[in-house]
């Protein structure tokens, strides 16, 4: 079984790996395709590319992130935690989640 230690440890790693200021954060989600809708905690880049990263679910408010993993036999929840998001991760919610980067927002078809 993962370790909450463990999980943080990768957590930190794949989060450490991002550029410094939320601009750059966006280029990096936009060169390699990480994209989310505003207003979704479930749903936001930076919540895709962690679990992309560490393969827990996680979801992301606007000054932290939940992040939870299921074990490998069972279907419930056996791990979840909250950590708090740098400054330049906290911006880059912030500001997406008022349209900023409208490159990295989802196109719903159906809404075309």
């Amino acid at each position: 079984m993962v370790t909450r230690e463990e999980m943080t440890q990768e957590l930190m790693e794949a989060l450490v790996a991002l550029p410094n200021t939320a601009d750059g954060i966006a280029a990096k989600f936009l060169a390699e395709g990480i994209t989310g809708t505003p207003q979704d905690s479930c749903d936001c880049p930076l919540a895709a590319y962690a679990s992309r990263e560490t393969g827990y679910s996680a979801s992301v408010g606007p000054n932290n992130m939940f992040v939870s993993h299921r074990g490998p036999e069972s279907k419930w929840t056996v791990s979840t935690f909250d950590i708090p998001l740098s400054e330049p991760l906290s911006e880059f919610v912030m500001r997406f989640d008022r349209g900023n980067w409208p490159e990295l927002i989802i196109i719903d078809e159906d809404e075309i």
